[in-house]
């Protein structure tokens, strides 16, 4: 389980500083072989032309609101790396620079020589101690696409209700009862890191994405040829389609109005893994967090490398040690829901969760069947803190995702698609509850799951219930509405034109009368119901429920 990708927002934030720097490194050296790949970090962002009291500079306005939001300062660490640094090291001969890391305060670059390193090693800002080797040469083609494996026959569609085949999945977490709320994830800005999304232009059910704009920004920070981000894996498409998958009566994706980024960092072409995987994914993660991600979805998960000396122990999955773990965390802590596979290696000899879903702060999914129990792959915790691991479950086996023509949909199994059903289920609830935070959106999640309070090192807190989580909030935001006021009942907005909502505190059979007394409308109310009122002609009508009566006005257009 693995992919990734990269994004970028719809304005120029901070990566226009990189263009020069790209186009000049670009145009000149991608022609040529490079063989190995290094992190540098730097000492310090002294004199870089940026401050923080403009984060406009370098941060999208829709970044900068999430962080307003969420009481999140704008640091250092937001800055962009120096770019004196960088021009000083991509002018050496033999070098290619390849993407800035400002999280971390370095640049990850490939050398034809690693001699070249000698001189890079004698600038003062380089920490020369710390510079890291990542990977030796690799194919960075696309062209050996891995492709997901089918597990058994495609359903017959049935035309029995809106999810179609995808039934089984989205009402095992409860987020069939958002959709027909009309919370469909509208609004919300999802970042998908994996390793390409092949064939994504020629399926009908995510057609919509490309049609209607729901695509706000694509990059691919593995390929140095050209982009590969629709020729170099359909792992990532699959991915992509179990959250935004639309066809009505057919399949139905957890968020299938949300808007996304696509981003490659993983290289579907090699058959293993390399350390610079995880520096491409902290380049891409630094990319939606620019441009105003809500939520990160990865289908990705790394324990053991191509060079054995970089694989990482057990010991190390502690929640902060691996890099990978390491920008996760800082992601989070940037205002965004980090939602990651919990790996596929359960039924291995290394059985355990892989990086980043160690992370203290990462949503780590593992996977189900369809009757609710944990299938053999998925990985087992707790991280070697003793953290709970996988946090949660949702289905990993038999997972409906949609397919080109003539087969419509085909069935896949694993974690990768365990994590976007629940980050998919995440952009609807915040686009019902937009004001809860990334750390309250995590905390629902959790204890709305099965086991809580009651946790296993194979079930993590169990499958979480995304109604439940809503209704909890709705009653939250009732009794907190009511308690200011003197009436039973809250109607709003009004005057109105497409909707109404109702707040009760006492629930009932309601009616909608036009002036003359005569009913157009009915239906029942727990405690809070939105009613459709666009086919009202425009004028003045009654909300009865109970011994209420509540006038209110259908505006023209």
């Amino acid at each position: 389980m693995k992919k990734s990708l990269s994004i970028i927002d719809d304005r120029n934030i901070y990566l226009t500083l990189l263009v020069g720097i790209f186009t000049l490194c670009v145009s000149n050296l991608y022609t040529q072989s490079y063989q190995h790949t290094y992190f540098i970090p730097f000492t310090d962002k002294d004199n870089t032309p940026y401050n923080i009291d403009q984060p406009d500079a370098f941060l999208s306005t829709r970044a900068i609101t999430r962080r307003e939001n969420r009481n999140i300062p704008v640091t250092v660490q937001d800055l962009p790396v120096d770019p004196n640094y960088i021009f000083s090291i991509r002018n050496l001969e033999g070098v290619s620079f390849r993407y800035p890391l400002k999280w971390f305060n370095g640049a990850v670059i490939s050398v034809q020589d690693t001699m070249v390193l000698t001189e890079i090693r004698d600038f003062d800002f380089v920490k020369s101690n710390e510079i890291v080797y990542t990977s030796p040469a690799l194919d960075l083609s696309g062209k050996k696409s891995k492709t997901v494996k089918v597990k058994g026959k495609p359903p017959e569609i049935s035309n029995e209700n809106q999810w179609g085949e995808s039934k089984a999945q989205i009402r095992q977490i409860g987020i069939d009862s958002l959709h027909l709320l009309n919370f469909t994830g509208n609004g919300i800005l999802i970042g998908v890191l994996d390793a390409g999304y092949s064939e994504a232009k020629e399926i009908e059910a995510i057609s919509h994405l490309f049609e209607n704009n729901k695509i706000k920004g694509e990059r691919d920070f593995v390929s140095r040829t050209g982009s590969q981000l629709y020729a170099s894996s359909t792992h990532g498409t699959a991915v992509l389609t179990t959250m935004a998958a639309k066809k009505p009566g057919e399949i139905l994706g957890t968020a299938p109005d949300a808007d996304y980024l696509l981003i490659r960092t993983e290289n579907g072409a090699e058959e293993f893994e390399f350390l610079v995987e995880e520096y491409n994914w902290i380049a891409g993660a630094e990319y939606a967090d620019s441009a105003g991600a809500d939520i990160l979805n990865t289908s990705l998960g790394y324990t053991e490398f191509e060079d054995k000396t970089q694989n990482h122990t057990y010991e190390d999955l502690d929640g902060h040690t691996t890099p990978i773990t390491k920008a996760s965390n800082i992601a989070f802590s940037k205002g965004m829901l980090i939602v990651n596979s919990a790996g596929n290696l359960g039924n291995r000899s290394w059985e355990y969760i892989s990086a980043p879903a160690d992370g203290k702060d990462v949503l780590a999914v593992g996977g189900v069947n369809d009757k609710g129990k944990r299938v053999g792959f998925s990985g087992i915790g707790p991280n070697s803190a003793g953290q709970i691991k996988p946090d949660v479950m949702a289905l990993g086996q038999s997972v409906v995702s949609a397919h080109t023509s003539p087969a419509d949909v085909r069935l896949v199994s694993g974690t990768s698609f365990s994590s976007p059903l629940i980050a998919g289920a995440a952009a609807c609830l915040w686009q019902a509850y937009r004001e809860l935070s990334h750390e309250e959106m995590k905390s629902h999640i959790i204890k709305s799951a099965h086991l809580y309070p009651d946790s296993s090192n194979t079930m993590g807190f169990g499958i979480p219930n995304f109604g439940t989580v809503y209704k909890m909030l709705e009653e939250a935001e009732v009794d907190s509405v009511m308690t200011k006021r003197d009436e039973k009942t809250l109607l709003y907005p009004n005057p109105a034109y497409e909707s109404i909502t109702v707040i009760t505190s006492m629930g009932g059979n309601y009616t909608i009368q036009d002036i003359q007394g005569k009913p157009v409308s009915s239906g029942t109310i727990e405690r809070k119901k939105t009613i459709n009122i666009q086919s009202l002609v425009p004028g003045v009508f009654i909300f009865k429920l109970n011994n209420e009566r509540i006038k209110f006005v259908k505006e023209k257009y």
